[in-house]
């Protein structure tokens, strides 16, 4: 019984630092740029080219906020769901992004009997999702990939899972602004995963 209420009680931190790190920042964000178009239309004689940017990227962080929040309500859903049920919802997802970027997806899967059989739990299928989730949409969005693969092997012990592009790459010895690679590191601790970036300038990152 213990256990089972530190579980909760872990879930539930987990997913306050969800709300924080995703929804608030986008919130914030939002409401600085409204602001920003309000002073604008103030003042007519100043009105700014940036307007339709600001409108633009109003737009997509509310979207990002809303999908984000139903990452959040599914990942607590009691339902049960192996590797295999994630691996195929986290396919479903990245094939429509790559389709509107006209990125190549190479998606190997192995069959459901190869995998193991055993429900995740609520913070493994919320943790790895998000996981997957980030690191697949950096490639999509920021690499300027053309080509996306998304490897899954199993050895009868270990998972390994491999995401790799042929985008611009990246120094590894560089420290980036931005919550990406911090925000999935933090991921895979509580996966107790392991987890490793090869990237160089004009190379691609696996």
């Amino acid at each position: 019984r213990v256990n089972s209420l530190l579980e909760i009680e872990r879930l539930r931190t987990r997913i306050a630092a969800d709300l924080h790190d995703e929804i608030a920042s986008n919130l914030s964000s939002i409401a600085m740029f409204g602001k920003i178009i309000q002073d604008e239309t103030k003042t007519p004689s100043k009105s700014s080219i940036m307007m339709p940017q600001l409108l633009e990227r109003i737009i997509t962080l509310s979207q990002e906020s809303v999908g984000s929040i139903r990452d959040i309500i599914w990942a607590i859903d009691p339902k049960t769901e192996t590797i295999h049920d994630l691996l195929i919802r986290v396919r479903d997802m990245i094939i429509s992004s790559c389709r509107a970027k006209e990125i190549t997806l190479i998606y190997d899967l192995p069959n459901k009997e190869l995998l193991p059989s055993k429900n995740l739990s609520p913070e493994q299928r919320r943790d790895l999702w998000m996981l997957m989730k980030e690191a697949l949409s950096d490639s999509v969005e920021h690499s300027g990939c053309t080509e996306l693969f998304v490897i899954t092997l199993y050895d009868g012990e270990h998972i390994k899972i491999v995401i790799k592009d042929n985008g611009r790459g990246f120094n590894t010895s560089v420290t980036y602004n931005g919550r990406g690679v911090g925000t999935m590191k933090k991921r895979a601790a509580y996966l107790d995963a392991v987890l490793e970036f090869y990237s160089e300038p004009g190379k691609g990152t696996t």
